[in-house]
């Protein structure tokens, strides 16, 4: 039997926001519904640049994670999505 996999606090995260996007919801983006000024590609673009600053927030605390989150994701999609 193999061993289990384990992911990490940053990669959890990743996946949370692809699995959340990804699941259709009336009058909300998912993969089979955007917006004009938001796409499902931006939620799966921010899902991807949030793991690795959710790997570093036991050292950096939750206002300093949540705030290069934000800002990570606005650079890469100009929007919020997460």
């Amino acid at each position: 039997m193999s061993e289990p996999l384990l992911l990490s606090i940053g990669q959890c995260a990743t996946l949370a926001c692809l699995l959340e996007a990804t699941a259709p919801k009336v009058g909300n983006v998912h993969r089979g519904a955007d917006f004009e000024d938001l796409s499902f590609l931006d939620f799966e673009v921010s899902a991807a640049v949030i793991g690795p600053i959710v790997e570093r927030a036991a050292e950096a605390g939750v206002g300093r994670t949540v705030f290069d989150a934000v800002r990570a994701t606005r650079h890469w999609t100009a929007t919020n999505s997460n």
